[in-house]
């Protein structure tokens, strides 16, 4: 750089402090100026300078020579007025006071107020009075303000660092942000029209009652000691983390939750009219003395720390609802902490196995009990029940063909990477085809070899990107050639035809194709009795399981596979008289084996279902137990939700049963209502 250029660059930056410093300086000196005109000249006390009459009558009385005007002297020595109720209408004039630290002036007529040049001021109260605005963004020593019973719409105290209390009651307010003002510990803003309102995190007092609050911060107030919140809107509060609190009044707002487990001194609560299902105390908290939770979801309380009676409790009208289970048990997951061992005077419902259980032919519209809350102290909860329903969809055609599609959609609504084509009228090839679906995210559609497959061709080529997989399970004498040219033509080149010599050694050309890991467990199953298969199909490809088919043994070639898996768990499909015990002792020196059987082909499903059906499985696959290509197809969509397989015809009271027992909430109905009549549907989810 140029010596000549920095000297250049030099002389500007001085001439740029030069200019701030000749602004600055002359604004100072205009403050200064305006400040000792005010101060050092006589001001005479006259209707210009003091226009009302009440306040200029004040005035006189500081004039201590009497000669009708205000001395530097007079004027400086001034700094406390108490105007209270004076019926004053302005205090124009309160200017000339510049050495002002407390002006107390509540109770008058003032519609304005300007405190501009009282720089000094420490103490306002200028409540009650009929104020619309209030600037006091240069007053920066005030410590105490009180500005309630106003009717401002805008208070101004931006940069007033050293305000510690605030009293901004009964005004019109809509916004309120105090977060910067860091040392402010007690907070009045009541009864205003506010639906927004920052606090800071220093805050000790805060009272906001009879707002249009929705929400509010105060999760970093940790010094927090008195919080009272009522007729808000708010749906939560967060008072975790606050070990000094002693009194929260929070009633009438929707609240659902109150985390009090901190604050071990917790002296007095209020927060009737809300929709809390739970408060958490400390356990430690012995101070509790006031306790008002009137007409809430509550379904019961524990405050194991108190010792004492309590000086006023209300705890009446609290309904909670309810879900009653498919095993007739009340649902009380969401009572966190709930002892039954607490509860006497039940009515409605029956203690069982530590559960509530209800009449299993008629929900009851209440159930009432006594809860013990802690040491001597109880109340009366009621819950409102509701049996939780059952949620069916039919995915049907108008053949087995059409069927299939809509499975497929429900299975996989999107773009598709794979299919798996089976044969429509022969099931054997397609029995271990499910976990295959499972892993590949795919529907399984048929094809007959004829002119029906124009439904499943047509949706191939809407649905299967161009370039996803074709999975043919079988050979040629199932799924022909000519088939597989129509779907090359249509621009599908990824075929691959999983099949073999017989339905066994397509079956271990189905396996081999799975990414199976070793100790994963495996399904064997009867290779002639697809509906077993069938009702075990959708558990194994949810579980990653192959699907191993036997006859009267187990071929070579299986038994190698099995010994390569090293299964875990060896289920067993059906009694004995479908696979047979000479098949279970070649099995046993592999894993531990699990035969799932029953009396016929819907007891075996129902053993199935049970012995896999856990309290998270929400969802259930109904297929006609006579009718195989529906249950061939669904078996995607059981596989994709690991959903059991209920297979019905006619009476379906067992099957009821075990819905009854679960938390199956949502029945997929496989097939038309000349499958699965309307009446079974009926039965199932009523």
């Amino acid at each position: 750089m140029s010596r000549l250029l920095k000297e250049n660059i030099i002389n500007k930056i001085y001439l740029c402090f030069l200019i701030c410093f000749i602004v600055c300086g002359a604004s100072l000196y205009a403050d200064i100026a305006y400040s000792m005109d005010l101060t050092q000249n006589e001001v005479e006390i006259n209707a210009t300078n003091f226009p009302d009459d009440i306040f200029r009558e004040y005035v006189k009385g500081l004039d201590e020579d009497r000669n009708n005007k205000l001395s530097q002297e007079e004027v400086m020595y001034e700094y406390w007025l108490e105007l209270t109720s004076k019926n004053i209408s302005s205090l124009k004039g309160i200017e000339y006071f510049t050495n002002l630290k407390y002006v107390r002036c509540g109770g008058n007529k003032l519609q304005t107020l300007d405190l501009s040049k009282n720089l000094l001021l420490k103490t306002l109260d200028c409540s009650n009075n009929q104020l619309i605005s209030l600037d006091l963004s240069k007053n920066k020593s005030i410590s105490e303000l009180n500005c309630s019973k106003n009717k401002l719409n805008s208070l101004n105290i931006v940069g007033c660092s050293k305000l510690r209390y605030l009293n901004c009651d009964s005004n019109n307010l809509t916004y309120l942000d105090l977060s910067k003002h860091t040392g402010l510990h007690q907070i009045h803003c009541g009864n205003n029209q506010l639906s927004k309102l920052y606090v800071n995190s220093g805050v000790v007092y805060l009272f906001c009652n009879n707002n249009k609050l929705s929400e509010l911060d105060l999760s970093k107030c940790t010094r927090l000691f008195n919080i009272s919140c009522a007729n808000n809107q708010l749906n939560s509060i967060d008072l975790s983390n606050k070990p000094e609190l002693r009194e929260v009044n929070c009633q009438f707002n929707n609240l659902s939750n109150l985390n009090l487990s901190s604050s071990s001194q917790l002296e007095m609560l209020w927060c009737n009219n809300n929709k809390l299902k739970q408060i958490e105390f400390n356990k430690s908290n012995t101070f509790l003395g006031i306790l008002i939770c009137n007409n809430n979801n509550l379904g019961y309380l524990n405050i194991e720390g108190i010792k004492y009676d309590f000086a006023q409790f209300e705890c009446t009208n609290n309904i909670s609802r309810v879900n009653v289970l498919g095993d007739n048990s009340v649902d009380l997951s969401s009572f966190k902490g709930f002892n039954i061992n607490k509860v006497s005077n039940l009515k409605g419902a029956t203690i069982r196995n530590g559960k509530l259980m209800v009449d299993s032919n008629k929900v009851p519209e209440y159930i009432t009990y006594t809860y013990e809350i802690g040491k001597n102290v109880s109340a009366t909860f009621s819950l409102s029940p509701t049996l939780v329903g059952y949620r069916s969809q039919r995915l049907s055609g108008i053949g087995r063909f059409e069927t299939a599609v809509a499975i497929a959609k429900q299975v996989n609504p999107n773009k598709l990477d794979s299919v798996i084509l089976v044969n429509a009228y022969n099931f054997p090839d397609a029995l271990s085809g499910t976990t295959l679906a499972g892993q590949r995210n795919a529907p399984i559609l048929l094809i007959g070899n004829d002119s029906h497959d124009t439904t499943t061709l047509n949706y191939l080529k809407a649905n299967l990107k161009s370039t996803g997989t074709v999975y043919v399970l079988g050979g040629n004498g199932v799924i022909t050639e000519s088939t597989l040219s129509k779907i090359r033509s249509m621009g599908f080149k990824n075929i691959k035809r999983l099949g073999g010599s017989d339905r066994f050694a397509t079956n271990m050309a189905i396996v081999n194709e799975l990414n199976v890991p070793k100790g994963s467990s495996i399904v064997i199953a009867n290779s002639h009795s697809y509906a077993d298969s069938l009702a075990i199909s959708g558990i194994a490809g949810g579980n990653n399981m192959p699907i191993i088919l036997v006859n009267n043994s187990l071929t070579l070639a299986s038994l190698n596979k099995i010994k390569f898996i090293a299964p875990k768990n060896i289920y067993i499909v059906g009694g004995t008289g479908v696979v047979s015990a000479k098949v279970e002792n070649q099995l046993k020196s592999y894993g531990n084996i699990v035969r799932l059987g029953g009396s016929d082909r819907y007891a075996t499903s129902l053993k199935i279902a049970s012995y896999f059906t856990g309290s998270s499985q929400n969802n259930c696959v109904v297929a006609y137990s006579h009718n195989f290509p529906d249950a061939l197809a669904g078996g995607a969509l059981a596989s994709k939700t690991s959903s059991p397989i209920l297979l019905v015809n006619g009476d379906v009271s067992a099957q009821k049963l075990f819905l009854n027992k679960t938390n199956i909430n949502k029945l997929f109905i496989l097939g038309g209502t000349g499958v699965i009549s309307e009446s079974i549907v009926k039965q199932l989810t009523q």
